[in-house]
């Protein structure tokens, strides 16, 4: 049986919610879920770096779904840092491997989707919208062919920058 990581999480983490919010024991008590799932990060091991999507959205996202062109995609930076000036034009099958990955990763996303559904819809059907901020943030970048790096390498903050929102009732 296969057991995709962001599923096996939200199998935990969406009735334990679902537990604190209509437990009468844990009603009157404030909670708080850390749920933290994989992806979008690449798989460990041996070859070309990729994202594994849930096998229920490894059809989604059509192969139009490039990495962003950006103007400094693809772009020999002699000017830069050395690490940066020494990184020669990605070659064809790189690019490839650049969209690949890119639309991979979104594809992981929309399991995370999923989760995030269900956990709002937990809250919402427990009447507790009102009473709930959802946080959302990310660790950090990863290049996709800016100044012809594929991986995470940085000189520069832009591709370090981490996310980070909320979310309550009245947003």
């Amino acid at each position: 049986m296969y057991r995709y990581s962001t599923s096996v999480i939200g199998n935990i983490s969406v009735p334990w919610v679902r537990d604190a919010l209509t437990n009468p024991e844990n009603s009157a008590n404030p909670f708080f879920a850390f749920i933290a799932p994989k992806a979008p990060h690449i798989q460990d091991g041996a070859g070309w770096p990729i994202t594994l999507p849930a096998p229920w959205h490894a059809e989604a996202l059509p192969g139009s779904t490039k990495a962003p062109r950006t103007a400094s995609w693809n772009y020999s930076a002699l000017d830069h840092h050395w690490m940066i000036a020494q990184q020669p034009p990605m070659t064809g099958e790189e690019a490839m491997h650049s969209d690949l990955l890119f639309r991979a990763r979104h594809q992981s996303l929309l399991a995370v989707d999923d989760l995030v559904a269900a956990v709002h819809a937990e809250v919402e059907a427990a009447g507790q919208l009102d009473n709930t901020y959802f946080l959302f943030t990310s660790d950090h970048g990863f290049r996709l062919g800016q100044v012809c790096v594929i991986k995470y390498f940085s000189l520069y903050s832009v591709y370090i920058q981490s996310i980070f929102s909320v979310k309550d009732s009245l947003n």
